[in-house]
């Protein structure tokens, strides 16, 4: 019995040295996991965030290629305007007939020209169009960029060839005043 109660007392005063030793283990542990699961949830939230602003990128570039897309279709909407007014003008002049003589002639061929450089410019800008709905040009920036400058300068060239067809107009109205 005597052994027992030794054997006892030993067991206990053995558990109970040994207990703070293995709570402090799953105390570190549970510190440790703890630890991992911040990183987990900072891993999280960094993905999220890259996530996010990738998407705000994508919705930009998206808005932009419509904005350029837009204007485009309103440069060849006034470029279709002005190559109808040029056809106008044109059967206008030959409609009128030889009374005029050569000045009549030539001015009725230089309305044709300018109908037919409207039309060719309406036709660079259908073709630009096309070209900027290929992907591949559209993750080049350096080509994105002279694409962009493409449309402007056509852009500039159509107020030009409107400005001249207002001119021949005027001209038309000049000779054929009663």
């Amino acid at each position: 019995m005597k052994t027992l109660r030794i054997l006892a007392l030993g067991a206990l005063a053995t558990a109970t040295l040994a207990a703070p030793a293995l709570t402090q283990g799953h105390t570190a542990q549970g510190t440790h996991q703890m630890g991992q699961q911040q990183q987990i949830e900072q891993q999280q939230q960094q993905q999220q965030q890259q996530q996010q602003q990738q998407q705000q990128l994508s919705q930009r570039q998206v808005q932009r290629h419509q904005d350029r897309l837009a204007r485009m279709q309103q440069t060849r909407d006034r470029l279709v305007s002005i190559e109808k007014r040029a056809d106008t003008l044109s059967q206008k002049m030959a409609q009128a007939g030889p009374g005029v003589g050569d000045r009549q002639h030539d001015f009725l061929q230089i309305c044709d020209s300018l109908r037919d450089t409207t039309r060719d410019m309406r036709q660079s800008m259908d073709r630009l169009h096309t070209a900027l709905d290929n992907p591949d040009l559209q993750r080049d920036r350096d080509m994105d960029r002279d694409m962009d400058r493409l449309r402007d300068h056509i852009a500039d060239m159509a107020n030009q060839m409107d400005d001249a067809l207002k001119v021949m107009e005027r001209l038309h109205d000049r000779v054929h005043k009663p």
